[in-house]
């Protein structure tokens, strides 16, 4: 066996198999089949749709986070082992969160404003974000700055990323991933989804290098945390 890549964090896994190839393919449809049927539910029976109900992204993440489990009890390990969650240095994570905050930030401001330079509008349905009154409530303040990153990140990178790691290359893994984030977030103009898109594929590389979720997670929950109190104090 080769020697972790990353040193930064101690529980760093090399990507060897950890489950087959069969498992993969049905928790990953479980995972995003289930989010999108409770997704649709929220927004078609629910007063007020997604926002409705009670940590609706937590909820909806309930079939991804059963499959991550049953997977990694399968495999003979945990999920917070497995991912790096487990005795990560406490300095090294906010700091490396800190930086790609910051990267990811930069590069989804450049990508949107490439694309809308070159021509491609904004679009004028619902954005991915949270809105006003949504965002008032403490319920769905929680569950967008912290249920969320942490359930995107595990369906995305943990078990996504993971699964397609096992068996292609760094580049395909990060684009396959990539493409289900910005999927994730339902972007309604190409400008929107670029931005979602590239920032996605710098996350991907950063966990193949890092091999911890909790950078991804931590920078992930204070994008949102910035977006949410922009739209609470922006008039």
């Amino acid at each position: 066996r080769r020697p972790p890549r990353s040193t930064l964090f101690p529980y760093t896994t090399l990507f060897r198999s950890p489950w087959s190839w069969r498992a993969a393919a049905l928790a990953v449809f479980i995972a995003f089949a289930g989010f999108s049927i409770l997704g649709r539910t929220f927004n078609s029976y629910l007063p007020g749709g997604w926002w409705g109900a009670v940590f609706p992204m937590l909820i909806a993440h309930v079939p991804m986070l059963c499959a991550l489990r049953y997977l990694a009890r399968g495999a003979g390990t945990s999920v917070t082992h497995l991912f790096g969650l487990r005795g990560a240095r406490v300095g090294a994570v906010l700091a490396s969160a800190t930086v790609l905050w910051i990267l990811l930030s930069l590069l989804m401001g450049l990508t949107g404003a490439t694309l809308i330079s070159l021509g491609f509008g904004m679009g004028t349905g619902a954005s991915p974000g949270i809105g006003r009154e949504a965002a008032s409530s403490i319920f769905a303040f929680t569950d967008f700055v912290v249920w969320g990153p942490i359930c995107e990140e595990l369906a995305c990178r943990a078990l996504l990323y993971t699964s397609l790691r096992t068996c292609f290359g760094i580049t395909l893994s990060s684009v396959v991933t990539a493409a289900a984030f910005t999927w994730l977030h339902h972007p309604d103009s190409i400008p929107v989804a670029g931005a979602c898109f590239v920032p996605a594929v710098l996350s991907s590389l950063w966990y193949e290098r890092t091999r911890s979720l909790w950078p991804n997670i931590i920078s992930h929950s204070l994008h949102n945390l910035s977006s949410t109190l922009v739209t609470l104090i922006w008039p």
